[in-house]
């Protein structure tokens, strides 16, 4: 039987990272200070779970699924909080380890194998190891035999790594921008996000080609679109967002503007593009739900403020849940002014130039 790897491509670097603000309100995060005492070595640990999961588990009505997320070369592992949260809304127990200590020496840049990596590989293993066993003692009701391993870049090398050392506990691994440990090493689902050019070229045998994958039983299709086309209004293209011709596809989406009513449309019933409408509408992933659209209506004619907040929350929270986007990036921008300029006002919605006509310098 083929085992399926889905390797997405993006042309533009990600979505945008606000769907998961509704549903995180319900999700507890707990920063762990642990130590194994075995290596003189701390493993910092930041917990994240959904409160009534959390309780179903703890009355034995569930048992709960557990994800292990392992950060980027340099990255905190706190600064995955939107992919942890994410998971959480999806009622995982989410453990994101810290790798790293500023006492470790640099990442190794050359050397064999893995261009010198592989004892910070099998660290990468003891640490998943020890977490786990502690996790056992804090949320015994979870399944630690069937877990998700989830990494970006080194940290990606790392979960697959581990999930070739165990396969036993592995049910899936997803990666971002893997580079050095090969994915045919693993022996469950593989979904492997591949950035598009730029300086994250896999070393070779990192993402298999056409004979490696017919030799291990895997179908891979990969396509990269570009934007002039992707995002054009060409109704007889299938390459166009609004068909969406296959499982998975990676782009950046901006609300434009401070109310969200017209954003949030884009996942309404009646914006779903056909052929009938040349393909013209927004809600590409052709998702439908009754209740989102009641709620969208309900916030068209809502004039509380809080009311209508509380409207767009919920319908937040059903787009996560029923995961019609996953995000992947949020991209912030930095701003600095002179300290001697007085009257400006940046906004997220504006050039930052929008009132001009009211700065001064003063000193």
């Amino acid at each position: 039987m083929k085992r399926k790897l889905t390797i997405v491509l993006g042309v533009m670097l990600g979505m945008a990272g606000v769907f998961y603000g509704g549903a995180k309100l319900a999700i507890r995060h707990e920063r762990l200070a642990l130590y194994d005492a075995a290596r003189d070595r701390s493993v910092p640990v930041d917990l994240y779970i959904r409160r009534d999961k959390e309780m179903k588990a703890m009355a034995g009505m569930e048992t709960l699924r557990v994800a292990i997320l392992n950060h980027g070369n340099t990255v905190g592992s706190q600064e995955y909080s939107f992919i942890a949260n994410l998971m959480a809304a999806r009622g995982f127990l989410v453990a994101s380890i810290q790798h790293d200590l500023p006492t470790d020496a640099p990442l190794s840049m050359a050397g064999y194998p893995y261009v010198g990596r592989l004892p910070v590989y099998q660290r990468g293993v003891q640490n998943i190891l020890y977490v786990i066993d502690e996790l056992k003692k804090r949320e015994p009701n979870a399944d630690y035999d069937r877990l998700t391993m989830v990494g970006h870049s080194n940290g990606g090398d790392i979960s697959v790594y581990f999930a070739g050392e165990h396969p036993e506990l592995i049910t899936r691994v997803v990666t971002f921008d893997n580079l050095r440990v090969p994915l045919t090493q693993v022996k469950a689902k593989v979904l492997s996000f591949r950035s598009f050019g730029g300086n994250f070229k896999p070393d070779p045998g990192v993402v298999p080609d056409d004979e490696d994958c017919e030799k291990a039983g895997i179908s891979v299709e990969i396509k990269a679109v570009m934007a002039s086309v992707f995002f054009s209004s060409d109704a007889a293209n299938p390459d166009t967002y609004p068909h969406f011709y296959a499982d998975l596809q990676m782009y950046q989406q901006l609300m434009g503007r401070p109310d969200p009513q017209l954003y949030m449309e884009r996942f309404t019933s009646w914006q779903i593009p056909s052929k009938e409408n040349k393909w013209s509408l927004s809600n590409s992933g052709r998702w439908r739900s009754d209740e989102y659209d009641r709620l969208w209506r309900a916030a068209e004619g809502e004039m509380d403020p809080a009311k209508r907040a509380a409207l767009f929350i919920k319908m937040n929270d059903l787009v996560v849940q029923n995961v019609v986007v996953i995000p992947v990036l949020w991209r912030n921008d930095a701003t600095a002014v002179s300290a001697r300029l007085r009257g400006v006002e940046i906004s997220p919605w504006e050039s930052n130039l929008w009132n001009i006509a009211q700065w001064r310098m003063e000193g």
